[in-house]
């Protein structure tokens, strides 16, 4: 006998954390507790590490440049308590799900309108390295092309030119020797390009997202129709032969487990064939449909009808008794007697036969069918009309 080799991970246990990590895989107790086991939330939590992570990325280049000589240590003092604790007070409010009652859980614009506060600081408090910190803006504005809405994305960018804007204004004319003003009005120019191209991009990526949606719609809706047509008559809208088969298989293995029996009842409609020779095949079809509809109306939740084939039709009904399926098929029987079952159309109207079965783990599926077929046989042969329910199993055999 050939043998599987196991695959053993001898990796450390941290290097396989790590790993799991960044293959999205958290259901460690750890990670659980980070970002909860909801997935909604763990999604907007996750987009909010990633701009913690940012953030302090920021924070160490604001203090590398202090030690390069380039920004003043009491400005970057001030600003490093605001860089580090708003973006933990986001992750603290959408951890605790109280953000839920938003539309955005994730609270994307507020976190961008923040992120933007938090670049005009830095560009003011950097003036040798404000290029930089233009970058960055660069970098926020490509993330709102794929988290806001195309409205919210040009608002915002629209407000970033403007806080910019002033904001250049204002440096250039208090600090000139810092704040060229030639070099700022390039800035701006450079910024405005940015803006422009932000606002485009991100209207092509909401018709590209509508359009995947309504494409992920569409096969949804294909998908559905295509399991409908598979599990489904065409006609009746009953389960079909197959599904059928199936659910019985399901049965037969909770039988072998669960000593509640059930009931299994082949009915088949009386004189159908006179119908179509008289009436027509569409008036069949309505009788078949009328028959269908009614029958529905008499079973319980669990229970499952199907067409079996031609007039015939198997009812399964799980956790019940011989008896009980008895008084089920009485009572459709008294329901098909009335008019109010054909919709008043009495040309549609027939009655039907019915063997019942009762079903225990020593059956099997065949042997359950082939009894309910012998019962309606035999309530045909009868006069029809009826339903016969069927004999204990010894007696059978």
């Amino acid at each position: 006998m050939l043998e599987v080799p196991v695959q053993v991970d001898t990796r450390s246990p941290r290097r396989t954390a790590v790993a799991a990590a960044f293959r999205g895989d958290f259901r460690g107790p750890v990670f659980a507790a980070l970002l909860t086991d909801q997935p909604l939330l763990r999604a907007c939590i996750l987009r909010t590490a990633i701009t913690v992570v940012a953030y302090a990325g920021c924070i160490g280049l604001v203090w590398l440049s202090v030690a390069m000589g380039l920004t003043d240590a009491k400005l970057a003092e001030a600003c490093t308590p605001l860089f580090a604790v708003v973006p933990m007070v986001f992750y603290a409010l959408i951890r605790s799900r109280w953000t839920l009652r938003f539309s955005d859980p994730a609270l994307t614009l507020p976190q961008m309108l923040f992120a933007v506060l938090n670049l005009a600081i830095g560009y003011a408090i950097n003036p040798h390295t404000r290029s930089a910190t233009l970058l960055i803006v660069a970098l926020v504005m490509a993330f709102s092309m794929f988290s806001l809405r195309p409205t919210q994305a040009r608002h915002l960018a629209w407000l970033t030119q403007a806080v910019f804007g002033i904001e250049m204004m204002v440096l250039e004319r208090t600090w000139p020797a810092l704040f060229v003003p030639n070099q700022e009005t390039i800035n701006f120019l450079a910024l405005m390009v940015v803006m422009a191209a932000v606002s485009t991009l991100s209207a092509q990526v909401a018709r590209f997202r509508t359009s995947m949606r309504e494409q992920q719609k569409s096969l949804q809706a294909a998908l559905s129709r295509l399991e409908e047509l598979a599990s489904h008559d065409v006609l009746t809208g009953l389960l079909n032969r197959r599904c059928m088969a199936q659910r019985l298989h399901r049965e037969h293995a909770r039988l072998q487990h669960d000593p509640r029996p059930s009931g299994v009842c082949l009915i088949d409609l009386d004189h159908f064939k006179r119908i179509n020779d008289t009436h027509g095949h569409a008036c069949g079809d309505e009788t078949l449909r009328c028959f269908s509809r009614q029958a529905l109306q008499c079973l319980r939740a669990g229970d499952a009808l199907a067409r079996w084939g031609g007039e015939e039709f198997m009812l399964l009904l799980p956790c019940t008794g011989e008896a009980d399926a008895c008084s089920t098929l009485e009572r459709l029987r008294q329901a098909m007697a009335l008019p109010e079952a054909w919709d008043g159309r009495l040309e549609l109207k027939v009655t039907f036969s019915a063997g019942v079965a009762q079903w225990d783990a020593a059956q099997t599926v065949v042997d359950i069918l082939e009894r309910a077929d012998r019962k309606a046989y035999r309530a045909k042969s009868e006069g029809r009309d009826r339903w016969c329910r069927g004999q204990p199993l010894a007696e059978a055999s």
